[in-house]
């Protein structure tokens, strides 16, 4: 079974682990490690703890960019029709279909301009 956990980004741009909740509509992070402590993070930064890891063992996020080694593209990691997808310009696959081989290379609110036309890598 895997760990359900989320990651959001609060308004002063730092990244928050922990479970999810929410407010009056509006997201809150509460960190695994800290007992009664809520962080309002932005909601288009919310993102799921997909149960993997990447080449490195880094935990792998909804929202993660990922660089397929064998193919040298890059895929936006996304949940869609039940699952956890590679989803890049020129098709995608099974987020579980590049792990482990996959590395980390940002992700879609840092760092956009890593998923390019064609999805490669520089």
């Amino acid at each position: 079974m895997r760990t359900i956990k989320f990651r959001g980004k609060d308004f002063a741009g730092v990244w928050w682990y922990g479970f999810l909740s929410s407010h009056e509509g509006y997201p809150i992070i509460h960190p695994m490690k800290c007992v009664d402590v809520s962080i309002l993070v932005e909601d288009g930064t919310v993102g799921e703890y997909t149960g993997l890891q990447d080449a490195n063992g880094k935990d792998v996020y909804e929202g993660d960019i990922i660089r397929y080694p064998l193919n040298n593209k890059t895929y936006q990691v996304v949940f869609k029709d039940g699952i956890f997808f590679g989803e890049g310009h020129i098709g995608g696959g099974a987020a579980s279909h590049f792990f482990p081989a996959c590395e980390i290379v940002g992700n879609i609110h840092d760092n956009p301009d890593l998923i390019k036309k064609g999805g490669d890598h520089e």
